[in-house]
């Protein structure tokens, strides 16, 4: 195998190895903005008890 072979093979080695880690970058990024949409997605959703005590207790023999 020849000097020129050797380096293009290297070279595409190079850039195939950076444009992994470019893309598990994004997907690091998306799957945190993604939970970070959830987290406020429950928060939104938690409905504030204003009388606890309502529907603690079911009559079953009415």
């Amino acid at each position: 195998m020849d000097i020129a072979a050797m380096s293009t093979m290297l070279s595409q080695s190079r850039v195939r190895e950076a444009a992994g880690i470019m893309l598990l970058d994004k997907v690091i990024d998306t799957a945190k903005e993604n939970g970070e949409a959830l987290n406020q997605l429950i928060t939104d959703a938690q409905v504030p008890v204003y009388q606890p005590h309502l529907g603690k207790y079911i009559d079953k023999y009415a």
